[in-house]
């Protein structure tokens, strides 16, 4: 697997604590069927933490099995963040290349980061790196489905300048109530 290391920064005007060090972090890129059996029980508890209340609030419910059957499905792929200090899983992206509506994408179907970790940077690093993936496979655009009531992460996606996709059902007029929105940003091909 490919390696990145990553460093946070304090943004301007947020400093990091001095009792705690600057978050650390080795990425690596790992097909979904090549996680260890450790590795995938540590995603999917990242993931329940981090999601089960708000897929339990949605009209999809939370379904682990089924969760856990999408993204380590053999045509996804995992980059997966280890904090350098204690080598412990603190981040991921679980994305797919694939056709959506005839153009070629990469679909990130999770971005994860431990509470603890959250804010230092991490999320944005996992995003840009994927961003440069989808340009260097000459992909159309990076996609990403959203649930409308993670207010937080709809905000960290605009502000990471993605719209609402041509896709999306709302953005095509359909006068539907959904759960979710569906963004994408186009690569610089």
């Amino acid at each position: 697997p490919k390696s990145a290391t990553f460093e946070a920064r304090p943004r301007p005007g947020k400093a990091i604590s001095s009792t705690t060090p600057p978050l650390r972090c080795q990425l690596e890129c790992r097909r979904a069927d090549d996680v260890s059996a450790d590795d995938r029980d540590v995603i999917m508890q990242l993931i329940s933490d981090n999601m089960s209340a708000l897929y339990a609030e949605s009209s999809w419910g939370w379904k682990e099995r089924e969760k856990k059957r999408e993204i380590f499905d053999d045509r996804h792929y995992f980059l997966l963040a280890r904090r350098d200090s204690d080598k412990k899983l603190v981040g991921l992206a679980n994305i797919r290349f694939d056709l959506d509506f005839n153009a070629p994408v990469l679909y990130c179907y999770e971005l994860q980061v431990r509470s603890d970790c959250q804010g230092q940077g991490l999320g944005k690093f996992l995003l840009l790196s994927m961003q440069i993936m989808a340009t260097r496979a000459r992909m159309a655009k990076l996609m990403v489905t959203v649930f409308k009531a993670n207010e937080r992460t709809l905000k960290f996606f605009y502000d990471m300048r993605f719209k609402r996709d041509e896709t999306d059902l709302g953005e095509q007029g359909e006068n539907v109530d959904l759960d979710y929105v569906i963004l994408s940003k186009t690569t610089s091909q």
